[in-house]
C-alpha cells in the first residue's frame, strides 16, 4: 500500500494500480477512493495539486503522501508485518500483541483505505 500511494497520482492512477497490483481481482470504485483521498488531506497525511492538461481536458488532482503520511504509511506496513509474524508464531508474548495492537490504532487513517480494498477484494471474491 506504502508503494501504491508514496507515488504522487491522482484517484484513477491509484485504481488503476491496484487493480493491476491485484491482476484484475480488486476493482475500486471511484466514489470510495476520492472520498478517502479527501479524508486522508483533511487529516494532513496527503497533499493535492491540480493540473489542467493541455487541451480541453478535465484539470486532475494528483495526491501523494506527506511526510506524516509516510510515516503513518511505514507505521502500517510494520503493524501489518508484525501481525503476519504473530500469525505464524503462537507463541509471540501479550506485551508483543498490545504493542502491536497499539500502532494499529494509530495508523486508522491508512488503515481505512485498506479496510476499502480489503472490501474489494471480499467482492472480487478473494
Amino acid at each position: 500500500m506504502l508503494a501504491l500511494l508514496r507515488v504522487p497520482g491522482d484517484g484513477l492512477d491509484l485504481i488503476e494500480r491496484v487493480r493491476a497490483r491485484s491482476r484484475g481481482r480488486i476493482r475500486l470504485r471511484q466514489g470510495a477512493v476520492y472520498l478517502t483521498l479527501r479524508k486522508l488531506e483533511r487529516r494532513h497525511l496527503l497533499r493535492s495539486w491540480s493540473v489542467n492538461p493541455p487541451g480541453s481536458g478535465r484539470p486532475r488532482t494528483y495526491y501523494e503522501l506527506t511526510p506524516p503520511g509516510i510515516k503513518v504509511a511505514s507505521a502500517e506496513l510494520d503493524t501489518l508485518a508484525g501481525f503476519a509474524a504473530v500469525e505464524s508464531n503462537p507463541i509471540a508474548s501479550r506485551r508483543e500483541i498490545r504493542a502491536m495492537r497499539a500502532r494499529l490504532e494509530q495508523c486508522f487513517e491508512i488503515t481505512e483505505l485498506a479496510m476499502t480494498l480489503q472490501r474489494a477484494g471480499r467482492a472480487a471474491g478473494l
